[in-house]
Parts: structure tokens; C-alpha cells; sequence
């Protein structure tokens, strides 16, 4: 699941970053139908990029290496970011492709939401001793897509095809950690 969800949110996340390279794009008032096209391709490659993280949550429950309390906030951040990543998604198509402006307030809180859930995964990913890093570096490079969105688009659409990628290579390697076993 996670490499399908990541494929496509990749691919949407590059989509969208082609469609800037057509010009300056206004988001916040969108009035060409490229513009509108924008719009429309960050709330699906949000919604993508939320089903990934869920799934990625989901993965962690029976093949997680990190330590208890770890492997458990880890799941909880990832989790709590892909919900993040779903608000912002709803809440920019609707504050900005139809123009319901009072959903702002809760794209930014679903913005900051999302940055703080994946600046923990990230961050116990990477603090963890004789555990795997490459997932807390995509994560990191998800994190630098998500918060650079207008300027590093890219970044974000290759750490999630990347991600897609490691996961379909190691999907039948990689065995359930002894301590996630029993997880949910």
C-alpha cells in the first residue's frame, strides 16, 4: 500500500511542480484554468501524500526496529500527520478553489499540524542508534517538499517516489520486528 500511495503522491507533487514551471502561479486567488489546475493537484497530492503516511504508520505496527516508547510516537506523529495532510488537502481546495475563504484557518492549522507530526517521525527516525536511517532521511526530505511547497516541490515528489521505491524493493526482506509482532 504504501508504495502505490507513494507512487501516486509523487507523481502528483510532481505534476504540480510542472505546472509552476508554466509561471507564476496564485494560489491564494486562483483565476486561470492553470491556476485552478495548481490548486486541484496540491489537495490530491495532499490527500496521496496523507494516505502514504497512514500506510507508512501501518507498516511500522509489524516492522518497526525502533525501541517501545519510540516505535509508538513515532506511529502516533506519522499518523497524526497524514490526518494533517488530509485537512490540508480538503481545506485548500475549498478555501481556494472554491473560494470559501474562512477555511484558511484551518489549512494553516492542518499545515503546522502536519510539519510538527513529520518533524518528529523524522526526527526519532534519525535519533535512533543501529536503525535503519533511510526512512528518516525521505522523511526529511518530505518535510523540506511539504515546507518549501512553492520552492522545492520536487524535493518532495522524488523523497516520495524514492520512499515507494525502497519499500517495494525491501517489502519481502524486511521480516516483522520481534517487538512489533503483537502491535496494531
Amino acid at each position: 500500500m504504501v508504495v502505490v500511495t507513494a507512487a501516486l503522491a509523487g507523481f502528483a507533487f510532481g505534476a504540480r511542480a510542472a505546472v509552476n514551471a508554466f509561471g507564476e502561479i496564485r494560489y491564494w486567488n486562483p483565476e486561470t484554468p492553470l491556476e485552478y489546475t495548481a490548486v486541484a493537484l496540491l489537495s490530491v497530492a495532499m490527500v496521496f501524500l496523507g494516505a502514504t503516511l497512514w500506510a507508512l504508520g501501518s507498516f511500522w505496527a509489524t516492522h518497526d526496529h525502533l525501541p517501545g516508547r519510540a516505535a509508538k510516537l513515532s506511529r502516533f506523529a506519522v499518523r497524526l500527520a497524514a490526518l494533517a495532510a488530509v485537512l490540508v488537502s480538503v481545506s485548500n481546495f475549498l478555501e481556494d478553489y472554491l473560494r470559501l475563504r474562512w477555511f484558511g484557518l484551518t489549512f494553516v492549522i492542518g499545515a503546522l499540524a502536519l510539519l510538527l507530526g513529520l518533524l518528529c517521525a523524522t526526527g526519532l527516525r534519525l535519533a535512533a542508534p543501529r536503525v535503519d536511517k533511510v526512512e528518516g532521511i525521505l522523511l526529511l526530505a518530505i518535510t523540506v517538499g511539504v515546507l518549501l511547497l512553492s520552492f522545492a516541490m520536487g524535493v518532495g515528489a522524488a523523497a516520495l517516489l524514492l520512499l515507494a521505491a525502497y519499500h517495494a524493493w525491501f517489502r519481502d526482506w524486511r521480516r516483522p520486528a520481534p517487538h512489533a509482532a503483537g502491535a496494531t
